[in-house]
């Protein structure tokens, strides 16, 4: 730690261990894409006054040593990453439904797709909005909820959303993290 003047990392993953960088005022934080890529860039510019902060498996990955551990703000703070496919690949044990929908712009939309979830039992983990480029006043809203898309009753849910949304899509079904 002695050597250390450059810290790499995304900046969120500087963010989480703002205190623990604080603590080593003469260190310099600095930005990169995202943490595996730190560690790599760190490694291969062999310099020791240059550190990251990484992941365990990336450390062993790109050879590098681990200078300190547990420097987050949180303990429960954890990165999930997301696998884009054009296919729906379904595993055993998902629990949690993420999707996308529009709704018709009307008094009561949201309030009827809300009541389709509490009927059916789903608890709502989280709801967002965001505007609709060229349509004032419209909102997108991705929602993730409980749920496993091979449960047979789940076509009768999503069939019930889509018919009061203006579009309903799934962007995936997975098992939930850290609880």
């Amino acid at each position: 730690l002695d050597t250390v003047r450059e810290v790499y990392s995304h900046e969120q993953g500087l963010r989480q261990c703002a205190d623990f960088l604080k603590a080593h005022p003469a260190w310099k934080g600095i930005a990169r894409l995202n943490t595996a890529e730190a560690g790599r860039y760190v490694a291969g510019s062999g310099d020791v006054t240059k550190a990251a902060i990484c992941s365990r498996r990336a450390a062993a990955l790109y050879g590098l040593e681990i200078l300190a551990e547990h420097i987050s703000l949180s303990e429960s703070n954890y990165t999930r990453f997301v696998v884009v496919s054009p296919v729906m690949e379904r595993r055993s044990g998902s629990d949690k439904v993420s999707a996308l929908f529009v709704l018709p712009h009307r008094s009561g939309a949201l309030h009827e797709i809300m009541t389709h979830f509490a009927v059916n039992g789903l608890n709502m983990m989280k709801l967002e909005s965001r505007p609709i480029v060229g349509r004032s006043w419209e909102y997108l809203f991705f929602v993730d909820f409980t749920g496993d898309l091979a449960d047979p009753a789940m076509d009768g849910v999503l069939r019930e959303l889509s018919q009061t949304a203006e579009s309903l899509r799934v962007l995936g079904n997975y098992r939930t993290c850290g609880g």
